[in-house]
């Protein structure tokens, strides 16, 4: 996920970056975090969900990422439309 996320960057600066890339690298970082975090949330048990552990917080975090920016439910769609899937109007 760093190498993507460090192409991403380096795309954004030199003025290349598509939003259909964008959307990619936004979609697979915050499904990639969730899914990770929920491991170990699950990985602590019920403590993972407890705001008293450190592990909530992150957990939490992650799942309000797929939300910022653009849900990713919206960002499935732009995807798709990039590799030629998706609605013809």
């Amino acid at each position: 996920m760093r190498e993507l996320d460090d192409w991403a960057i380096a795309e954004h600066v030199a003025g290349r970056l598509s939003a259909e890339s964008a959307a990619m690298v936004k979609l697979h970082a915050t499904e990639i975090a969730q899914k990770v975090l929920y491991l170990l949330q699950q990985l602590h048990g019920g403590d993972g969900f407890m705001r008293e552990y450190p592990i909530a917080r992150p957990g939490t975090d992650a799942r309000i990422l797929t939300i910022y920016g653009g849900t990713s439910e919206m960002m499935k769609p732009i995807v798709s439309r990039s590799l030629g899937f998706g609605v013809r109007r």
